[in-house]
């Protein structure tokens, strides 16, 4: 399999998204989820706004094929397999770059939201994989197909929870595959080894990506959900019903007692630390669904940080990822981002995912293919 015809490929239609959202006419309602909205053309603000999604996906998608060459060295795969796991790679998000031309926002939530034929963007993508002829040698298109459909919610899927339990010196995809899309038990352990491969370098780049100002590490606000009087809630935050109304740009008659923003800038940075409960929780590796976290009056930037170090490290599979992600020192790089004044709020999370959960997982691993 050529992998620079399947990336010629995937470039083709990206640019054929993106031709798709600079020929389109945007009103104001187009513009729900819309971050930001800095100027008087809405037209204009939106174009830019989707190219700038389907830009960053795109870096984010060259990165991984970055990692996924390091990882694949470590490894040892040979050279179809390295091949196939960097074409998964490469189409892997592929259901993002149709799904920046309808909207401007990349949450899943969406598209039941729509009453889309798909949950997310995995159908999304394995749809549009299977349908377009992107260069991809045929008899690898269902194991890649599953691992584009299935890279959210694989451990879900009892047949893609096989683990290979020798080393892959001596695996060969070319063995196993047929092009049929009715896979058989060789083809399902071939795209169980894909798909928990691209999610692992999927989970590895997020964290990278708050390193580069994609992502906030913090942010300059929390939001209160005690759906309290306005006097209530700068009784129970120490701070003036002034200073929360200006920030939210209302006045008191205009408060309906919703989810409202509470600047940190004179806040008690105290009033932030962690709950026992989050703590539990971090430790213990019983999250509840992030959902219902979200609803929760303590969630914010600092408890999903917590949430975030447990749950993206511990569902690393694979020793090289892990490693990977030691080696580079991303852990402690994003640490040292987060402003002096706030760094005790993260300070244990951080100390505890660099020395238990990488250094000691790596450590103990019983061999040096999984975790």
């Amino acid at each position: 399999m050529d992998f620079i015809e399947a990336k010629h490929s995937f470039i083709k239609y990206v640019n054929y998204c993106e031709e798709l959202i600079m020929n389109r006419i945007f009103t104001e309602k187009d513009s729900k989820y819309l971050p930001y909205k800095d100027g008087n053309d809405i037209n204009d603000i939106i174009t830019s706004h989707r190219l700038k999604m389907i830009r960053r996906k795109i870096e984010h998608t060259m990165r991984m094929i970055d990692n996924i060459e390091k990882v694949n060295e470590k490894m040892n795969l040979k050279f179809n397999f390295r091949e196939v796991m960097k074409v998964a790679i490469l189409y892997h998000d592929i259901g993002r770059f149709r799904q920046a031309t309808w909207s401007n926002t990349f949450s899943d939530t969406i598209y039941e939201e729509v009453n889309s034929h798909f949950r997310n963007h995995g159908e999304d993508g394995y749809d549009i994989f299977i349908n377009n002829d992107f260069n991809v040698d045929r008899m690898y298109i269902p194991v890649i197909g599953m691992s584009i459909l299935h890279h959210l919610d694989y451990k879900r899927v009892k047949k893609l929870n096989y683990k290979f339990t020798e080393s892959l010196d001596n695996y060969n995809i070319d063995d196993v595959v047929t092009g049929k899309f009715n896979l058989n038990e060789g083809e399902w352990q071939a795209a169980a080894l894909i798909v928990s491969l691209v999610a692992d370098i999927d989970k590895a780049d997020i964290l990278y990506q708050f390193l580069i100002d994609e992502i906030n590490i913090t942010n300059d606000f929390i939001y209160d959900k005690s759906h309290c009087s306005i006097k209530e809630i700068a009784s129970n935050w120490s701070i003036s019903e002034k200073e929360i109304l200006d920030y939210n740009n209302i006045t008191e008659s205009e408060f309906t007692k919703e989810d409202i923003k509470i600047p940190i800038v004179n806040l008690d940075l105290n009033k932030l630390i962690v709950s026992n409960e989050i703590r539990d929780m971090f430790y213990n590796n019983t999250w509840l669904p992030l959902s219902e976290l979200k609803k929760r009056s303590d969630w914010n930037f600092v408890t999903a940080w917590w949430w975030r170090l447990s749950v993206f490290l511990n569902q690393i599979s694979f020793y090289s990822t892990l490693e990977a992600i030691q080696t580079s020192e991303v852990i402690e790089k994003i640490y040292t981002r987060i402003p002096d004044n706030m760094k005790f709020l993260f300070e244990e999370a951080f100390t505890y995912a660099k020395d238990v959960l990488i250094k000691d997982r790596l450590d103990n691993s019983v061999n040096k293919l999984y975790l």
